[in-house]
């Protein structure tokens, strides 16, 4: 199978303009609902302890973009309240 690092990282040159970020943003977050998806229908409940992997890590990076948004318009009520949610999941499981 394909690795879960293939094609991941900016492509070269993707982040020297905006629309060209924009454009990597929108790539890369497709992809991430998607192997997410992927996983679900592979997997499904048959492997807990691969789903709840999965699961820290799918939210893990979910927190991660919540918080580069939060950045980058601090006043987005979505972006903070999508950080906060994250936030008291980890501090409630124990994740990182």
């Amino acid at each position: 199978g394909r690795s879960l690092d293939a094609g991941s990282g900016p492509r070269r040159g993707a982040l020297s303009d905006p629309l060209g970020a924009a454009a990597e943003v929108q790539r890369t977050g497709t992809a991430y609902v998607a192997a997410v998806a992927h996983f679900r229908a592979v997997v499904g409940d048959s492997a807990p302890g691969a789903v709840a992997q999965a699961r820290e890590v799918a939210l893990a990076a979910v927190h991660g973009a919540a918080f580069e948004l939060a950045r980058l318009h601090p006043e987005d009520p979505t972006a903070r309240e999508i950080l906060v949610l994250a936030r008291d999941h980890r501090r409630t499981t124990g994740a990182r």
